[in-house]
């Protein structure tokens, strides 16, 4: 048996005995508490009878101060057992006399009574205090003090008889309950026992036997009630066993017919199901928003997207009107108004359209719409769909786009201009570097041209001698074509060129013409001053490279230039080229000073010089814009004493293209028929050599001397060619060229110019002129143009 969960039988045992004990316990505590009161009762009215009876005895010794009569008094307490002390105190409060004497005494005392002394801090103790009386007049106080041991005493003996009583007793009921727990405990036994046997066995046949008792005993009411109990559901059972197999045919059956239906079913659910999965799936994975709306403007669909972008979710949007919740104040009525309108017929359906919308939290999205109208089966429209694209930051990135644009372009167009205005300021600074010489150069092509005409001029009678008069011509020619390769290099240094401008050419050449340009600063300048400045070349066969023409040479003009300075005492500098894999290689070595770590890591600074104020530092800053530009490297190797080494790689030309040259000056024949030519120039000195040429080709020739003059010649008689200059007094070359083009819309023209690099570089050619001839012109050259555009008439 568990203490936890006790039998029926140690219930019935244990209540009988908890009661029994428990009204033994009850009663002696009532009787103990009852005799410990009565005592101290008794006990508290006996000492203050004392306490009277020494007040009334004592209170004349304390007037008269008789401590030996008082103590004699005190001593009459001897014969009280359980007064253990007795303290008399005057009106002042002090001790006037005690019982015993003093307290070896009371131990004494006790010892002799035979009584067992308890420490005062331990002892169960009585006292009471009481004035003394004299007429009325408290004279002193009594204080009396009892032991209670006696108490004690009687109240042990009291609870070993009852120990002894209860002990007894529980015995006996112990007896008494475990005969009498079998009239209740047994029947309820095998009542439980039964109904353990029908819970595991679930056999309702079992039955219980009625304890043999009078109609009034309830146990034996209780097992046959049981009994009628289990007989009642044998029957229910054996009716309810043959109504379920019955139910459980006839579910079965059904079971079978609803599993059909019900198979069925979840497959037009699942099917129904996944289409409408299929169909929200594809509307929330729309990039942008899907809205319905019915003819009222009411939201009747939008999808996840939609409600994403309006900052709101799909119950508060479905149900309310689009307009009012969607649409800012300020374009609502308008919108709203396309909407209705189309609703009704009076407009067609605006495919796309764009608004804004503004969200929960107030920012308005600027959305593009492609809408489509929803009709009923009978064709009505009853509402729009629309899918929307949110285009407010594509269009602020346009605008942004747009003005960044619109601010970059001024920005380069202003750092191009300021570009070309640096890079025009070196190209004079080089020139002015450049100016004596060329002056030089210019003077020396010009004296066998003035001193052999003017020795003619003076000695007409040498024109006789043919042979020697040739001679002379001839170098008078020579001496002309050295002239025009001056003016040609000044001016292919300072023509402007277009970044576009660039050919398959050699870099042997452009070293050589940009050698030929710097001859003036480094041979005759230096020269004339005793600084003896050399230059060598070692130009290897290398492959062509696409460069602009103009900028190439510039670069090569710098560092040259920057090489000679360096160099102010006189030197070598080696220019050579070579292959290096696909990149071609241009280098150029001074003897000169050298320039040290500081200067060298600076060197491309924008503005960096060691010139002084002769330099502005842009040189080599300039040179390594442009090799960059064409995807070229540009290194220096220098060290202070050992000169300076200038490496310049560019890639090589992928397309190999016929590289260009200076054409040569072959002879040309004109066509043999017979040609009228019309020219007009201000300077007489041109038409008559042009005439020379010409006249002596058989060509037949008039001329003119301005654009008025020439214009009535043209209408006068026709002409198979125009030979015009640009610059001439009264009418200019444009306006002639356009006068005759209002005549003659076919008829080839050919225009000479000293202008001719910079109309082509500035896209500034006159309209209606078929080709534009430099000054000064050759007679092949001459004959060359002619043949070229009457050939393609």
């Amino acid at each position: 048996m568990s203490w936890k969960n006790p039998t029926f039988k140690a219930k019935v045992v244990t209540i009988i005995l908890m009661t029994c004990g428990t009204s033994l316990i009850v009663a002696c505590g009532i009787f103990f508490a009852y005799e410990k009161i009565s005592y101290k009762r008794t006990m508290m009215e006996k000492l203050t009878s004392i306490s009277q009876i020494i007040g009334a005895n004592i209170s004349s010794a304390i007037v008269f101060e008789d401590r030996e009569d008082a103590q004699a008094t005190l001593a009459a307490l001897s014969s009280e057992k359980s007064v253990i002390e007795c303290i008399i105190l005057d009106r002042h409060g002090n001790e006037f006399a005690r019982y015993p004497h003093s307290r070896t005494e009371a131990h004494a005392g006790q010892e002799q009574r035979g009584d067992v002394y308890i420490p005062e801090a331990h002892q169960d103790l009585m006292s009471i205090d009481s004035d003394i009386m004299l007429k009325n007049e408290v004279v002193g106080r009594v204080h009396i003090c009892s032991d209670m041991h006696l108490l004690n005493v009687r109240l042990r003996q009291y609870a070993t008889i009852t120990f002894v009583i209860i002990v007894g007793s529980f015995l006996a009921a112990s007896l008494l309950a475990l005969r009498l727990h079998r009239v209740i405990s047994d029947p309820v036994s095998r009542l439980i026992g039964a109904a353990h046997h029908i819970s595991s066995n679930k056999d309702y046949s079992i039955r219980v036997p009625v304890p043999n008792a009078g109609p009034g005993d309830e146990v034996g009411t209780l097992v046959a009630t049981f009994n009628q109990m289990l007989e009642n559901i044998q029957e229910r059972d054996k009716f309810l066993q043959a109504a379920r197999d019955n139910l459980e045919m006839k579910v079965q059956e059904r079971t079978m017919e609803l599993r059909d239906e019900m198979n069925e079913r979840i497959k037009a659910q699942q099917k129904v199901e996944a289409e409408k999965e299929k169909a929200k799936q594809y509307l929330d994975i729309m990039g942008g928003i899907l809205v319905a709306l019915d003819s009222r403007g009411i939201i009747i669909l939008i999808n996840r997207k939609g409600c994403e972008l309006l900052e709101r979710n799909e119950k508060s949007l479905i149900g309310k009107e689009w307009f009012d919740l969607a649409i800012p104040e300020k374009q609502r009525k308008e919108v709203s108004s396309v909407f209705h309108k189309t609703m009704t017929g009076d407009i067609t359906s605006t495919e796309y359209f764009e608004n804004a919308v503004i969200t929960r939290t107030g920012r308005e999205l600027l959305i593009a719409w492609n809408n489509t109208l929803i009709r009923d089966a009978a064709g009505n429209i009853i509402g729009t769909l629309s899918a929307g694209t949110d285009i407010t930051e594509r269009r602020q990135a346009e605008e942004s786009l747009r003005d960044t644009n619109v601010k970059l372009g001024k920005a380069l167009g202003q750092l191009k201009h300021a570009q070309e205005q640096v890079i025009q300021s070196e190209r004079l600074k080089a020139l002015g570097e450049m100016a004596s010489g060329i002056a030089h150069d210019f003077n020396n092509a010009l004296m066998p041209i003035t001193g052999y005409t003017n020795f003619i001029l003076h000695n007409p009678d040498v024109l006789s001698d043919k042979e020697d008069t040739l001679s002379m011509i001839k170098d008078v020619n020579l001496a002309a074509k050295d002239a025009m390769e001056v003016v040609r290099r000044l001016r292919e240094f300072y023509k402007p060129s277009l970044e576009s401008e660039r050919e398959t050419l050699s870099l042997n050449a452009i070293l050589e013409s940009a050698i030929a340009m710097t001859r003036p600063k480094w041979k005759d300048t230096l020269g004339s001053k005793g600084i003896p400045v050399e230059i060598k070349t070692q130009l290897q066969d290398i492959p062509p490279v696409m460069v602009n023409e103009t900028k190439m040479r510039e670069v090569m003009v710098n560092l040259i230039l920057n090489a000679v300075d360096a160099m102010p005492k006189g030197g070598t500098t080696t220019v050579s080229t070579r292959k290096e894999g696909n990149w071609v290689v241009a280098e150029i070595r001074d003897t000169g000073t050298g320039m040290d770590q500081h200067v060298l890591q600076r060197c491309f600074d924008p503005f960096f010089t060691t010139k002084g104020g002769k330099g502005t530092g842009l040189g080599l800053s300039i040179v390594h814009g442009i090799i960059r530009q064409h995807d070229g490297w540009i290194d220096i190797a220098s060290a202070p004493g050992k000169g300076t080494t200038v490496k310049v790689r560019l890639p090589e030309a992928t397309q190999q293209q016929t590289v260009s040259t200076t054409p040569a000056d072959v002879s040309v024949n004109l066509p043999a028929k017979k040609v009228h030519i019309l020219i007009v120039d201000d300077e007489k000195t041109n038409v008559k050599m042009i005439e020379k040429f010409l006249r002596n080709e058989g060509i037949t020739i008039n001329s003119a001397y301005d654009g008025v003059e020439g214009l009535k010649l043209f209408k006068s008689e026709p002409f198979d060619l125009v030979i015009t200059d640009r610059s001439m007094p009264n009418m200019n070359g444009d306006i002639f060229v356009a006068e005759i083009r209002a005549i003659n819309n076919k008829i080839p023209i050919i225009m000479l110019t000293g202008f001719a690099d910079l109309m082509e570089v500035s896209n500034d050619m006159p309209p209606g002129v078929t080709q534009v001839m430099r000054k000064p012109i050759t007679r092949n050259g001459l004959n060359k143009a002619i043949a070229e555009v009457l050939s393609a008439t």
